[in-house]
């Protein structure tokens, strides 16, 4: 849960600060390169942006979050994360395997 929160408080105030860039800027521009070249100009700078994040950014598509923030852990921290999942997950398999669920109901 951690992770979600921070990543929605990255992504609004990232939102944020580009929209005061643009707001900033746009007028500004349009003085200097006028209103097409405003708009080629963040058009420019959103091929560089969606190139930069295809290229460099893990796809996360179908991973869960806990997977997800693995993928951006060093190493060592990985390893570490990566044992104790498997310690949880014997733990609730010996769990599981020493209550019977599935014992045959007796025939009156």
């Amino acid at each position: 849960m951690w992770a979600r929160s921070t990543c929605v408080s990255i992504s609004t105030t990232s939102n944020w600060v580009f929209n005061l860039i643009v707001s900033l800027t746009y007028l500004s521009l349009t003085q200097a390169i006028t209103k097409y070249g405003a708009f080629w100009l963040y058009a420019a700078l959103t091929v560089l942006a969606f190139i930069f994040i295809l290229f460099l950014v893990p796809e996360t598509k179908g991973y869960s979050i806990e997977e997800v923030e693995t993928l951006f852990m060093s190493n060592k921290n990985r390893n570490q994360a990566n044992a104790r999942r498997k310690e949880t997950i014997n733990e609730v398999r010996s769990r599981f395997n020493s209550v019977h669920f599935l014992e045959q109901p007796k025939k009156i």
